[in-house]
């Protein structure tokens, strides 16, 4: 915690909510993590972030500001497997001994927050941050297409022009298959049609060769 000043926290403060959460995790010189993955970590950054915001804008003094956020590493860090009676009297001993002199109102605000933060879902935090999480995850890659560069502008056309023209496209089509299959009726008559006289040739043939034996 030793980088944990009035002059950080107000600089925590002042950013923007994720940039300001970045800013914290340095103060606390902890390291990037994926928090996806370490929920455990990404809860107890949030928890530590909203208590400063929580000081900062009930307007205390900003080195009051980093004793709460100091506070609630400590309070995080001792409270852990303790009932809730243990933590509130661990609560009540650390205000009494706060090392920035504010008044009774000031203090009674901070042990409200606390009480409706930590205390309020004591258990829910517990859970967090005794127990390990089960890790069920499955990952996968997705290949992301980006769209097409639009054409210029100048290459554009009204959209009444545009469907006009695709219907003409669609009938073009429409036309050319029919001729398409028109020519495929053509063939394949054209081909029953030879078969047809090869066989009577055939046969005409046949009756010729036969007749031809009966004569000699």
């Amino acid at each position: 915690m030793a980088n944990f000043t009035a002059e950080g926290v107000k600089t925590v403060f002042q950013l923007p909510q994720q940039n300001g959460r970045q800013y914290l995790r340095a103060l606390l010189d902890w390291k990037e993590f994926d928090e996806i993955r370490d929920l455990r970590r990404s809860i107890c950054l949030d928890i530590y972030y909203w208590s400063i915001v929580f000081a900062a804008e009930k307007g205390l003094p900003w080195p009051a500001v980093a004793e709460v956020g100091k506070l609630t590493g400590e309070l995080l860090e001792e409270t852990k497997g303790l009932p809730p009676s243990q933590a509130i009297k661990i609560l009540q001993e650390k205000l009494s001994t706060f090392q920035v002199k504010l008044p009774p109102l000031n203090l009674h605000a901070i042990y409200d927050y606390f009480h409706n933060t930590l205390i309020k879902h004591y258990s829910l935090y517990q859970f967090v941050l005794t127990r390990e999480r089960d890790r069920h995850q499955t990952f996968g890659n997705l290949d992301i297409h980006a769209p097409p560069s639009p054409l210029p502008l100048r290459e554009g056309m009204e959209l009444e022009a545009w469907k006009y023209e695709q219907k003409l496209a669609a009938l073009s089509a429409a036309e050319d298959e029919k001729q398409a299959d028109m020519e495929h009726i053509r063939e394949t008559l054209h081909a029953q049609r030879e078969n047809l006289l090869q066989e009577v040739y055939q046969s005409v043939k046949s009756q010729a060769d036969g007749l031809s034996k009966e004569v000699g």
